[in-house]
């Protein structure tokens, strides 16, 4: 299982899909004639959004993240590592907002946290696939 990423940023989850370039077509009514054709548009993606919990030692050291986090908005393309080990390169970040404020949690037997008393950082990201 791979540690999800946006860029070389690592988190502990990442919810959600980038919607791909696919090829957009438009259907043509032909009068007169059974059918109809398709015209191609050319290949076309929409915002996605994407949402990323991290885990920090503290709430100060969570805030600082998040600074970081927008940062990378507006920058040089990415690649989008999932949990499964598939990627989606040349992806644009155009928007990250805090989810909340960061929440102390407490591990119990079994829990992904890592740690004891870890504060989880949750962001929603808006991004856009530039197509490869």
């Amino acid at each position: 299982m791979a540690t999800p990423k946006i860029g070389d940023t690592e988190f502990m989850f990442l919810f959600g899909s980038v919607d791909e370039h696919e090829m957009a077509l438009e259907l043509i009514p032909r009068p007169g004639i059974d059918g109809e054709a398709a015209a191609e548009l050319g290949k076309r993606a929409s915002q996605s959004l994407l949402t990323t919990w991290s885990d920090h030692t503290s709430a100060a050291n969570a805030d600082t993240a998040y600074d970081a986090y927008k940062a990378l908005i507006g920058g040089e393309p990415v690649t989008i590592t999932y949990s499964s080990g598939q990627t989606v390169a040349n992806v644009l970040l155009l928007g990250c907002e805090r989810q909340g404020q960061p929440k102390q949690m407490a591990a119990t037997t079994g829990s992904a946290l890592r740690n004891a008393g870890t504060w989880i950082l949750r962001c929603r990201w808006t991004v856009l696939h530039r197509g490869n």
